[in-house]
């Protein structure tokens, strides 16, 4: 009896090592708080070591080079929501080296899970880990990010590859005043475009539709126009976490614009390429979202 209950013992401790051993920055099936998603398919994300929170980094510039770097992280926690006035800690070190930086990085909370991370100064080329350590209330959690080949920007080739995918290379900074127009005249000066919403205001994190009317400069509708749409947030570099589409003309000029998404607070840039029959154009539409 004495060595059946010892084997119980050993076997019950050794599970608890088990079990502890498996926490780690990734969600695990089968997890009552692994319901986190991302947003941006071109974010990097991780669930945090004990699965109490998602983070999810978006890096300005496409990658991490040497020098100071900028970048925005969102977290989320239980049950996917915005986690708000949280303690941030970012922490990049190099494993190889057994070194940090010199100068702590500087977050900023911007609203609505989103929090801007600046000073990220890195000196040297190599393996970095940056590791969250987010605290809010009495849960404290972090999610380690691994980037194994930091070098100097101007041997990494990145400037045209994201040029050609739409994404700003350097982030653009804020105009003092925005022009937040629901309805302006195309870039070659061929239409008037308006867009409208059934919202009071648009959301953050909700899909949801724009209606866009097209007319020609007389006021006359403009049907069969093959519409694509992009956006951007040119701050900080990157844009939407969906791909709009114009799913129907719902009479002559009229179009019905699905899978419009904000997930971040600020300055977005709505870009429609319109393609008519009397020529291609363009329009930008503006938005503040707070």
């Amino acid at each position: 009896m004495r060595i059946f209950l010892a084997a119980l013992i050993i076997l019950s401790l050794y599970g608890c090592n088990m079990q502890h051993m498996t926490g780690s920055g990734h969600e695990h099936q089968g997890d009552k708080h692994a319901k986190f998603e991302a947003h941006y398919a071109e974010s990097l994300f991780a669930v945090t070591e004990n699965n109490l929170f998602s983070v999810e980094m978006v890096l300005k510039g496409g990658d991490l080079f040497i020098g100071p770097n900028s970048l925005d992280i969102i977290i989320h926690g239980q049950g996917n929501k915005d986690l708000e006035e949280a303690s941030i800690k970012v922490a990049p070190f190099m494993p190889e080296h057994n070194h940090g930086v010199m100068e702590e990085p500087v977050v900023t909370e911007i609203g609505a899970g989103l929090y801007n991370v600046d000073n990220v100064n890195l000196t040297m080329e190599g393996l970095w880990e940056i590791t969250i350590t987010i605290l809010a209330g009495n849960q404290l959690d972090k999610a380690v990010f691994s980037f194994p080949d930091v070098t100097l920007k101007k041997n990494m080739g990145h400037e045209g590859m994201h040029s050609s995918q739409g994404h700003p290379d350097q982030p653009t900074q804020k105009p003092k005043k925005i022009n937040l127009t629901t309805s302006t005249v195309s870039e070659r000066k061929l239409l008037n475009v308006s867009y409208a919403t059934d919202l009071n205001r648009i959301p953050l994190n909700k899909i949801h539709s724009w209606t866009l009317k097209i007319h020609d400069r007389s006021g006359k509708p403009v049907s069969d126009v093959k519409i694509k749409i992009t956006g951007d947030m040119p701050e900080h570099g990157h844009g939407m976490p969906t791909k709009p589409q114009a799913t129907m003309e719902t009479e002559p000029g009229v179009y019905i614009i699905e899978g419009m998404k904000f997930t971040m607070p600020g300055w977005w840039a709505v870009n429609f390429y319109l393609d008519t029959p009397q020529g291609t154009d363009a329009v930008t539409f503006n938005l503040d979202l707070k």
